[in-house]
């Protein structure tokens, strides 16, 4: 799939960042900002979902575009039972939009930070750690 991850924005329940990792080789450009400006968004497919008491539904879609200067950029989210956001800031390829890869990395995404969470020796440095980071990339080179 010619589709590429550029950002991806793991943000808690009350809008602090947990991880913030950006791939891309040119960032003169903030995506933090991009990601935050999404999570209006966010909240509000969050609550349309709780309106219609799809709770078992994690998956929040295509958020919107982000038009940049160096290219069109597609925001997705995820959103854990516990509230914490999962965004990811795809390089948009229109032709080969697959919600089911996204969807099914989102997921893959979230577990992996329930396994980092989960672990007992746990520290906020585990997610810049080197072994959280390749296991992140390992996702993202199965998208």
């Amino acid at each position: 799939m010619n589709r590429q991850i550029v950002y991806i924005g793991v943000i808690t329940k009350e809008g602090q960042p947990l991880d913030l990792q950006d791939f891309r080789s040119n960032k003169e450009i903030s995506m933090s900002f991009v990601v935050y400006s999404c999570l209006d968004i966010v909240e509000r497919k969050i609550k349309e979902l709780a309106e219609t008491r799809e709770y078992s539904q994690n998956y929040l879609g295509y958020l919107g575009p982000a038009l940049l200067g160096e290219g069109d950029y597609a925001l997705y989210g995820w959103v854990s039972f516990t509230g914490v956001k999962f965004i990811v800031v795809i390089l948009e390829n229109y032709e080969q939009r697959n919600d089911e890869k996204i969807k099914a990395f989102l997921q893959n995404i979230e577990n992996l930070y329930q396994r980092t969470m989960s672990n007992p020796f746990y520290s906020s440095q585990d997610f810049s750690s080197s072994s959280f980071l390749k296991k992140l990339q390992k996702q993202i080179s199965n998208l």
